[in-house]
């Protein structure tokens, strides 16, 4: 920018002051995201020197390329990024959560004696698989226990499953084997 003035007597003068005017930063924080409730996801932003990240909750850290969510609830994420001439713009990335799949599993009795078939009953989510401590034979696809083969004990059966995007597990304590 040059201003030219003249003054009383006549002289024409003039100063001259040169503005660079930088590009606005195009902060990215990335595409919108879908986990599994109650997974950890690394989120990153891209095209500045710094960033800042809000709200804090459920973040790893609030600066940085990279952070980690675990987001209780669907949550937007914001980031504002600075480049080297202090220029800054925001972007946000959305988290949504899918539900786990639950089931439950349940044998008719916690304690048995050493004879026969025990066979669960499952509710909730099917096709999972079964496993139990070394020791108690048990079919891993239906459940099943053959307890003349099982050694006595307390055991811990467990059934993991998926509806095809997220698991899960439950658990049946202390199911007791008597001789």
């Amino acid at each position: 920018i040059t201003y030219t003035y003249t003054s009383a007597q006549g002289c024409v003068n003039a100063a001259t002051q040169l503005i660079a005017v930088q590009p606005l930063v195009d902060v990215s924080a990335g595409s919108d995201i879908t986990i599994c409730a109650g997974n950890a996801v690394v989120i990153t932003a891209s095209n500045a020197l710094l960033y800042s990240w809000s709200p804090s909750t459920s973040l790893s850290s609030i600066t940085g390329a990279s952070v980690t969510a675990l987001p209780l609830t669907q949550t937007t994420y914001f980031v504002t990024g600075t480049d080297a001439f202090g220029c800054t713009s925001t972007d946000e990335v959305v988290i949504s959560l899918l539900p786990l799949p639950e089931a439950n599993i349940q044998y008719p009795a916690a304690v048995v004696c050493k004879s026969g078939f025990l066979t669960p009953a499952i509710t909730g989510t099917t096709g999972g698989v079964f496993s139990a401590d070394a020791g108690l034979l048990i079919d891993i696809n239906t459940g099943i226990i053959d307890l003349s083969n099982s050694t006595p004990g307390s055991y811990t059966i467990t059934y993991a499953f998926s509806d095809g995007t997220c698991s899960g597990s439950a658990d049946r304590k202390s199911t007791r084997l008597n001789s």
